[in-house]
């Protein structure tokens, strides 16, 4: 599958990185929005990996982005924020499979990488 991370912490980024590449996924990151927007004109993602808060920004617009341009793809929160307790990016953003809290549980990452690459089997597909 192809990943896109998007990440204001750079340890947190390359870890997440090493761990999906590692499970053989192709991987592209950013660290700020603008970033992330530049990335997403040139790729197409199976798997959106967003931190819910990227310095004073939510990361929100870029899975809202995601799901007009990239209606297939899969968004999963990663958070330590509060906000949004009750669920509400699932039905705010339709394209959202989890929010995972940090610290982020490497085996549960690794367990909704799995479930969501094997409900989307066409993805799985262009991992070179």
């Amino acid at each position: 599958m192809k990943v896109f991370i998007l990440e204001d912490d750079p340890t947190l980024r390359f870890t997440l990185r090493e761990i999906m590449e590692g499970i053989g996924h192709t991987v592209f990151t950013a660290g700020n929005i603008n970033a992330a927007l530049e990335v997403l004109e040139r790729v197409t993602p199976d798997l959106l990996l967003l931190d819910l808060m990227i310095g004073e920004q939510s990361s929100t617009q870029i899975a809202d982005l995601a799901g007009y341009r990239f209606p297939q793809s899969e968004v999963v929160y990663i958070t330590g924020s509060n906000d949004y307790p009750n669920g509400e990016l699932f039905s705010l953003f339709p394209n959202t499979s989890r929010v995972l809290r940090k610290p982020v549980d490497v085996r549960e990452l690794m367990a909704v990488t799995d479930h969501l690459a094997r409900a989307h089997p066409e993805a799985v597909m262009s991992v070179s």
